[in-house]
């Protein structure tokens, strides 16, 4: 090449030798050439194109008891597992509990102006490729805190949303919230992409039409069967209390849903299922014996219950409720059927929150002489010493509906036993976990036997508030003095205020007992011992999991 200070280049002679290529680069270009082909050679053997192993797949099979209906947190009573990794929420916590950062990376609350200011991570995206940015959030408040979504409440203090640049957002609050960090740390405020959900219309929250900005995103899901979810790859913006900031370690998850007890866990025996959830009870011991096998447990964040139809003859008799309440050996359920797993249930709320703390007067024992004192109060007694209490000479009997699943059945039976004891009739029915809700929603039955599961008081008012008659307040309980003191709670400015109200709402509610309560349940996992990371979490089963760091080696 020439320098830039001569004028003219010569033109070569006919006589002259070829151009002759430096050594060096030769020699170098050489190399290159080689690097290349050894490169070429050794992608194509790991492609199998040479009759190499293809590199694995990694698959992790979470077997699960129950279905999933819908995945649109506005309109989800219930979601788990699925879409704990499909979605991501503003805040999280932390394995201790704590509040942490989510799709927030700081935030400012200001208690005496009432607002909240978010910083968001920078360059997120949903899984259709739009942004998850300021404006996102806004449209998710304005659509989540719908008159007729479900999740409304838990936005009900955001009074205006303001976008501030992309990544920032300010929350102006009608009231100092003291849930409001709880609420959008909770799954049912979880953020979906606006553009999929006004594509999809009214069917978003099933099949694939599920788009959040997570660490999974939906493949297929085949209606009580599975759901099978794909790695991220662009993830890069998980909570900083997990190890892995970045795309999950597996490539693929696929939730069975096999309600059937016998062959769920039959499925995880063979190895065909790397994590069961909902294990039964009855297969704990062994499981613990095995030598693949680690048994995880935490707080279930709730409580099994007997509730009642306080909407229809009889069941609207407050004494008579009550009485079914000290019928109960709760101890006899946790050890026989549970095997000493959870812990018997006094009253409504599970022992992690301090307003399950209340009178100790009005917490349920197991008392056959005060639920026959109730019984009489009622009006049933046993005239005739056949040893059944009757009313009108009419015998009285107690419809419990229950579910399929394996525990369920042995604590209705068990449940059937305590009560015929006291000279009340039983008589069981089961139904699939859906047509269960569905049957009571519409108002014609006795009882049931359910489960709540949430780390906040307000479960109370979710189930039993009258806003929500039929459904999910199946119990068809109202009571203005209650409902009144729950508002009281979503209004105090602080979690002393907080903690007054929904105390003194479960003692209202445990005064008139729509419910009787039965025992404090866990949350039991049987992890294969090829799997690594797997947590449960100490809030329950309905918060943002650690996905981000579990890995398999199978």
């Amino acid at each position: 090449m020439g320098n830039s200070s001569e004028s003219s280049v010569s033109s070569p002679s006919s006589t002259s030798a070829p151009p002759v290529r430096p050594k060096g680069k030769m020699m170098l270009a050489l190399v290159v050439a080689l690097v290349l082909i050894i490169a070429a050679l050794a992608g194509a053997w790991a492609a199998g194109l040479f009759g190499g192993k293809e590199k694995k797949e990694k698959v992790l099979v979470v077997g699960m008891a129950e279905d999933i209906t819908i995945m649109d947190p506005s309109k989800a009573n219930w979601m788990f597992g699925p879409a704990d990794v499909i979605y991501d929420t503003l805040f999280t916590r932390d394995l201790e509990g704590g509040y942490a950062d989510g799709l927030v990376d700081t935030w400012v609350m200001d208690r005496d102006n009432l607002t909240l200011l978010m910083n968001l991570k920078p360059n997120m995206k949903f899984h259709d490729g739009t942004p998850c940015d300021a404006e996102a959030i806004k449209w998710n408040v304005e659509y989540q805190g719908g008159p007729d979504a479900y999740s409304a409440y838990m936005f009900a203090s955001i009074a205006e949303v303001w976008v501030i640049d992309a990544v920032t957002v300010q929350f102006n609050l009608s009231y100092a919230d003291s849930s409001l960090m709880f609420n959008l740390s909770n799954i049912y405020s979880a953020i979906m992409s606006p553009a999929a959900v006004q594509a999809a219309g009214d069917s978003y929250g099933t099949g694939t039409n599920v788009t959040g900005s997570g660490p999974f995103m939906i493949q297929k899901w085949i209606p009580g069967e599975s759901v099978t979810v794909v790695k991220n790859p662009n993830y890069s913006w998980a909570p900083r209390w997990m190890e892995n900031r970045g795309a999950a370690k597996i490539d693929k998850i696929i939730y069975k849903i096999v309600p059937d007890d016998a062959s769920r866990t039959l499925a995880y025996e063979s190895g065909d299922i790397d994590v069961l959830m909902s294990v039964p009870p009855y297969k704990i011991g062994q499981y613990q014996a095995r030598s693949d096998t680690e048994i995880l447990s935490g707080p279930g964040q709730g409580v099994y219950f007997l509730e009642f139809n306080c909407g229809m003859a009889p069941w609207d008799n407050v004494s008579l409720r009550k009485a079914f309440g000290f019928m109960i050996n709760r101890t006899e359920i946790v050890q026989t059927v549970w095997y000493g797993y959870g812990e018997p249930a006094p009253n409504y709320l599970p022992p992690i929150l301090p307003e399950t703390n209340t009178n100790p007067a009005l917490n349920f024992t197991y008392d056959p002489v005060r639920a026959a004192e109730l019984l009489s109060i009622a009006g049933y007694v046993d005239s005739d010493q056949n040893g059944w209490v009757e009313k009108h000479h009419q015998e009285l009997t107690l419809r419990i509906w229950t579910t399929t699943r394996g525990e369920d059945s042995s604590m209705s039976a068990l449940l059937k036993e305590q009560i015929e004891e006291c000279g009340v009739h039983v008589a069981l029915s089961q139904y699939d976990m859906n047509t269960l809700e569905d049957l009571c929603s519409q108002g014609d039955f006795d009882s049931d036997m359910g489960k709540d599961s949430w780390p906040r008081a307000d479960i109370m008012d979710w189930l039993l508030g009258s806003d929500y008659i039929p459904y999910p307040n199946t119990a068809h309980f109202s009571d203005p003095v209650f409902d009144d003191l729950i508002l009281q709670g979503y209004a105090a400015t602080s979690d002393a205020e907080y903690t007054a109200a929904m105390t003194a709402a479960h003692e209202r509610l445990l005064e008139l007992s729509p419910w009787a309560p039965i025992f404090y349940w866990e949350q039991i996992h049987a992890v294969h011992t090829w799997v690594s990371g797997w947590t449960v979490h100490p809030l329950g089963q309905e918060t943002v999991q650690d996905i981000v760091d579990v890995d398999i080696n199978k």
